[in-house]
C-alpha cells in the first residue's frame, strides 16, 4: 500500500476551496482573538453596560458580518437602550443567518417587541429576551 504524504490532507482541502465547494463545509469556529472579544462584549451586555456592549458587538459584527451570536446580542443592546427598529432589523438578520436555537431566540425578540410597541404605544426600553451564554451558537445553518 502507498503511503500517502502528509500533505495531502492539505491539498485535497485547497482543491476543494478552488472547486468552490467550501459552502458544504461546516461553519469556521470563532477564531482565539474573535472568542475574546464576544466575551468581553457579552461581559459588558451582562453588567448593564448596553452603550458599550452595542459598540463592541457592532464591531464584532462588522469582522464578521454572518456571525449570527454577535447579531442577537447587538440586538439585545438596541433592545436595551430603545433602538427599537435597529434591534428589529438584527433580530431579522440573526433569522436568516441560523435556524437554531438563535432563530427561536430572535423570533421571541421580535414577538417581545412586537408586544411591548402595541402596549406601550412608545416602542421604549422592553424587559430583554432570553439570552444564551454558549459561544458555539455562532450563526450558520444549524
Amino acid at each position: 500500500m502507498p503511503i500517502m504524504p502528509k500533505q495531502t490532507g492539505r491539498n485535497f482541502l485547497k482543491i476543494l476551496l478552488l472547486l468552490g465547494t467550501y459552502t458544504l463545509l461546516p461553519p469556521i469556529p470563532l477564531q482565539a482573538q474573535n472568542t475574546a472579544q464576544m466575551s468581553e462584549a457579552m461581559q459588558l451586555y451582562q453588567s448593564r453596560n448596553y452603550n458599550q456592549a452595542l459598540e463592541r458587538f457592532k464591531a464584532i459584527t462588522q469582522a464578521n458580518p454572518r456571525l449570527a451570536m454577535g447579531h442577537y446580542y447587538l440586538a439585545l443592546c438596541h433592545q436595551a437602550v430603545g433602538h427599537i427598529s435597529q434591534a428589529q432589523g438584527e433580530y431579522q438578520l440573526v433569522m436568516q443567518l441560523d435556524r437554531g436555537q438563535l432563530y427561536n431566540y430572535a423570533a421571541a425578540g421580535l414577538r417581545q417587541l412586537g408586544s411591548a410597541r402595541g402596549m406601550s404605544g412608545s416602542g421604549g426600553n422592553s424587559s430583554i429576551v432570553s439570552r444564551p451564554t454558549s459561544l458555539n451558537g455562532q450563526g450558520g445553518q444549524s
